[in-house]
C-alpha cells in the first residue's frame, strides 16, 4: 500500500501542477502557497491516522494536490525577489539546498518519531508543521497581486 500511496501522491501532484502555474500568476503567489500548505497540512494530519485503504489512498492524492501548489508558488516568489535584471543561479542553488536539506531533515526526525511514537504522531507532528508554516506569511506585505486584485 505504501507505493500505491506514493503513485496517488506523484498523481495529484502531476495533476495539480498542470494548473498551478496559471494559478499563480492569476491570482498570486501569497494565497496558492496557503492553500497548498493548508491543504497538505490538514491531509498529512490525518493521513497517519487512517485506518480504511481508501481513506488512505484518497489522501495521498489529495495531499499531493496540497503539494502541487507549494513549489510553483514559492518558485515564483523567488523569481520575483531575484527579479530580470539579476543573475539567479545562486540564489536558485541556495534555495534547492535549503529544500533539499529541509526533506533530508524532515525525514529523519519523522523517523525517529515514528519509532518513538508511531507513524501516527510522525505524519500528525508533519502535518502540524505544514499548518504552522503558514503562519509567517500573514505577516509578509503581498506584493505578488495581479493587476486589479485586491493586496
Amino acid at each position: 500500500m505504501a507505493g500505491f500511496a506514493l503513485t496517488l501522491f506523484a498523481v495529484g501532484n502531476v495533476i495539480g501542477q498542470q494548473f498551478t502555474g496559471r494559478l499563480v500568476d492569476a491570482v498570486g503567489r501569497r494565497p496558492v502557497l496557503m492553500t497548498g500548505l493548508l491543504i497538505a497540512g490538514l491531509t498529512t494530519i490525518v493521513f497517519g491516522w487512517a485506518q480504511a485503504v481508501p481513506i488512505f489512498l484518497g489522501l495521498s492524492m489529495l495531499g499531493g494536490v496540497g503539494a502541487s501548489m507549494i513549489q510553483p508558488a514559492s518558485q515564483a516568489m523567488l523569481a520575483d525577489i531575484i527579479g530580470s535584471d539579476r543573475n539567479g543561479g545562486q540564489a536558485l542553488s541556495v534555495f534547492s539546498m535549503a529544500t533539499d536539506l529541509g526533506t533530508i531533515i524532515g525525514t529523519l526526525l519523522a523517523g525517529f518519531i515514528a519509532d518513538a511514537f508511531g507513524f501516527g504522531w510522525a505524519f500528525f507532528l508533519t502535518g502540524v508543521t505544514l499548518l504552522l508554516s503558514m503562519i509567517p506569511w500573514y505577516r509578509v506585505r503581498r506584493l505578488d497581486a495581479p493587476d486589479g486584485a485586491p493586496a
